[in-house]
C-alpha cells in the first residue's frame, strides 16, 4: 500500500525546490572535473541556463535535497519531456547531428559515443582527402604509385593524431577563457566535426574513380571547410559561449589542420 503521507511530502519538496526563488542548486558540465561546478543558483537561473545550452540533459545538477548528483534530463521540469524522452542517440546519427545541428551535437553525451568510433570518422575522413589528392596529382604525373599509398596513409594519421593534437590544442588555449570540458570530450568532439569532410570525401571518390574527375580542391577542401561550423559551435560550449574568442580558435585550428594537408601533399 502506498503511503499516501510520504507521498505528499516527496511531492510538497519537488515543489518547494522548482520554486522560481528556490535556492541551492549546483550545476556540473558532463565530463568535466568536480571543482568546476557552478552554484548555488535558483531555480530560474537553473532555467536560464537551460534555455541559453549553457545546461544540457547529460550535465550533473544537485540540490541539498537530493541525495547525490543526477543527470538534469532526471529533474522534472527542466527539460521538456520531447527532449529526454525517446531512446539516446547513437553515434552515426550523434556523428550526423554535427553537421546539422552542432549546438544540439555537443549538448548530448559525447562521453557514450565509443572512441574507435570518433576516430575512425576523422581517421577515414582524412585518409579519403588525401587518397583523392594523390590520385588527382596522379592522373596529371606528379606523383608514383609508391606515393600516393604512403600519402594516403598519412592521411590516416593526420585524421587520428593530427587531430587529437590539435583538439588538445585548443583546450589548452580554450581553458583561461573557462573551459570547464575535459580534453577527452574535446578531442571526441573535434574527432566528430569531421563527419562532413568524410560525406564530402567519399562523394568525391566515387566521382574521382568513376568519372575520371579531379576532386581534391572541389570535394576534399570544401568538406574541411564545412567542419567550420561544428568546430565553432564545439569551442563556443568550450569557452561559455564567447563567440570573438571561438571564431578565432576555429580559424585557428581550421588552418592548422589545412596548412597540414597543405605541406605534406602538394
Amino acid at each position: 500500500m502506498v503511503d499516501r503521507h510520504g507521498t505528499e511530502a516527496v511531492l510538497r519538496e519537488v515543489r518547494r525546490m522548482t520554486d522560481p526563488d528556490a535556492f541551492g542548486w549546483h550545476h556540473l558540465r558532463s565530463g568535466a572535473a568536480a571543482d568546476h561546478q557552478v552554484g548555488p543558483l535558483t531555480w530560474e537561473q537553473l532555467l536560464g541556463l537551460r534555455s541559453s545550452g549553457a545546461l544540457g540533459p547529460a550535465d550533473l545538477v544537485w540540490h541539498p535535497a537530493l541525495p547525490q548528483w543526477i543527470p538534469a534530463a532526471q529533474v522534472q521540469g527542466l527539460f521538456p519531456a520531447a527532449d529526454t524522452q525517446g531512446p539516446a542517440q547513437g553515434p552515426v546519427r550523434t556523428a550526423l547531428t554535427m553537421i546539422l545541428n552542432p549546438g544540439q551535437a555537443v549538448r548530448s553525451a559525447l562521453e557514450d559515443v565509443p572512441w574507435p568510433f570518433c576516430l575512425g570518422v576523422s581517421g577515414l575522413a582524412f585518409t579519403l582527402f588525401f587518397l583523392q589528392t594523390m590520385l588527382d596529382m596522379h592522373r596529371v604525373g606528379t606523383a608514383g604509385t609508391g606515393r600516393v599509398i604512403g600519402l594516403t596513409f598519412l592521411g590516416l594519421g593526420v585524421g587520428t593524431i593530427g587531430i587529437g593534437l590539435v583538439a588538445a590544442l585548443a583546450w589548452a588555449l580554450a581553458r583561461p577563457l573557462g573551459c570547464t570540458r575535459s580534453l577527452e570530450w574535446t578531442i571526441r568532439a573535434f574527432c566528430l566535426a569531421y563527419t562532413s569532410t568524410l560525406v564530402f570525401a567519399v562523394v568525391g571518390l566515387i566521382f574521382n574513380l568513376a568519372a575520371g574527375w579531379n576532386t581534391a580542391i572541389a570535394f576534399g577542401i570544401t568538406g574541411a571547410l564545412w567542419a567550420f561550423h561544428p568546430l565553432l559551435g564545439i569551442l563556443k560550449e568550450m569557452t561559455g559561449q564567447k563567440l570573438a574568442a571561438s571564431l578565432v580558435l576555429a580559424t585557428v585550428c581550421g588552418c592548422l589542420v589545412l596548412s597540414v594537408w597543405a605541406a605534406l601533399s602538394l
